[in-house]
Formats: C-alpha cells, sequence, structure tokens
C-alpha cells in the first residue's frame, strides 16, 4: 500500500456572480428622480446628497463671506470636524470653503479646530448654520 499523493485539481469557477438589480432609479425619468424623496437614507451618492451638495458649491465659501464679506467661487466641501469624534459627518455637516480656507496655512486643517476660532472669531458650526441658513435648511435637531 503506497501513500502517494494525488495532484489536486481545482474546479474551475466563474469570476463573477451574476447580479440582480432591484429598486433603482434606471427605469424612472429624470423628474421623478429629483422629486421623488427616498423611503430610507440611501449611501452616499444619494439623489439628495448630489443636490445638496451642488446647492453648497453655489454658495461659495462661508469664511469668505463671513470674514471679509465676499463670495469666492471654487469651493472645495468641508466635514465639520469640531466634536465629531474621530469619524466624519454625514452629508448634512458640509461646509463650502475655497482653497485656502479649507486646506491653507490659515485654513480649517492649517490651523486646527482650536486655533481656527482663535483666529477668526467664529466656528466652524457657526459657518455650517450660516450655510443651512442660507439654504432655507433645518439642521438635524430640525430647528431653522
Amino acid at each position: 500500500m503506497t501513500f502517494a499523493r494525488k495532484p489536486y485539481i481545482r474546479k474551475p469557477q466563474p469570476l463573477y456572480a451574476p447580479v440582480e438589480r432591484r429598486g433603482t432609479y434606471a427605469n424612472q425619468p429624470f423628474s421623478e428622480k429629483v422629486v421623488g424623496v427616498p423611503k430610507t437614507k440611501r449611501a452616499a451618492g444619494g439623489v439628495l446628497e448630489q443636490l445638496h451638495k451642488a446647492r453648497l458649491v453655489e454658495l461659495g465659501c462661508m469664511c469668505c463671506q463671513m470674514a471679509l464679506g465676499v463670495c469666492t467661487p471654487g469651493v472645495e466641501l468641508h466635514h465639520r470636524r469640531a466634536g465629531m469624534g474621530w469619524g466624519r459627518g454625514d452629508w448634512l455637516t458640509l461646509i463650502p470653503l475655497c482653497p485656502e480656507h479649507h486646506r491653507g496655512a490659515t485654513g480649517v486643517h492649517g490651523l486646527g479646530t482650536k486655533g481656527f476660532p482663535k483666529h477668526y472669531g467664529f466656528t466652524e458650526q457657526d459657518m455650517l448654520d450660516k450655510a443651512l441658513q442660507l439654504l432655507n435648511a433645518t439642521t438635524k435637531g430640525g430647528t431653522p
């Protein structure tokens, strides 16, 4: 009796399993996509999130508006950091900032969450409230 090993031959497997698509907006006209509110809060890239981000970009830099009184186009969306812990907030806590006030030496990431209010006299929450006020939106607590 011999105990010789038999070679292992792997059975061919499909690379990707077929994906069944259900519940997408693919079959609806564009007007229903925008007007229809999803039943649940959608993942990143949802219709309401994209509309909110587009409206924020049109506002311009909140820091330039509050500190200098000018509207600066070409903004980057910043997640409010103060009081959020290690994670980022959801898309309702986005603040439009120009590149200098976002990533620059005098910006939120350059000065930090403690240095930014000392330098400018207002916080990230103040800028978020101003942006939501300009959009006529409500904060998470439901207060206008």
